[in-house]
């Protein structure tokens, strides 16, 4: 830990911290004198010392809500995108992949398709989400997929 005699003071009387010291310390601000100072040295001496208030900064649910729907949106778009992209496949190989033992897995692919498709229109409006129908939306997104691929 550094100590204040381990610092050399500038002019100004501010304490001159070198590379690698654990604490900066700062003089306490000097005082305002109202009567004798101008009006800049004034403005001055309130500009540093602005502080923020507890409960004056922006909420972040709303900009973590769109951050969420962002991220569900993408997602739902590429696992929908590569779905259809291996849903179509059956059609080249349906005389190996369309015997009965397989058409099940062809129904359960199909209907995945169909809800991340769902899920990806929905979450391309541009309306407010609550934080669980998001939650629920993520699972659905990453459930669905997941569930495929224990199949």
């Amino acid at each position: 830990m550094a100590r204040s005699a381990d610092f050399n003071f500038q002019p100004n009387g501010t304490p001159d911290s070198h590379r690698g010291d654990d604490t900066v310390l700062t003089p306490p601000p000097a005082p305002i004198d109202l009567g004798s100072g101008t009006t800049e040295r004034i403005r001055g001496a309130a500009r540093r010392q602005v502080a923020l208030v507890e409960g004056s900064s922006p909420h972040l649910t709303q900009e973590t809500r769109d951050l969420l729907r962002n991220r569900l949106r993408i997602a739902a778009v590429l696992f929908f995108i590569t779905f259809s992209m291996f849903l179509a496949r059956w059609a080249f190989h349906w005389e190996t992949w369309g015997k009965p033992e397989h058409v099940w897995l062809f129904y359960t692919h199909g209907v995945v398709t169909a809800l991340l498709g769902l899920f990806a229109i929905k979450l391309c409006r541009h309306c407010a989400f609550s934080l669980p129908k998001l939650r629920l939306a993520e699972l659905f997104v990453f459930g669905c997929p997941a569930l495929f691929f224990l199949l």
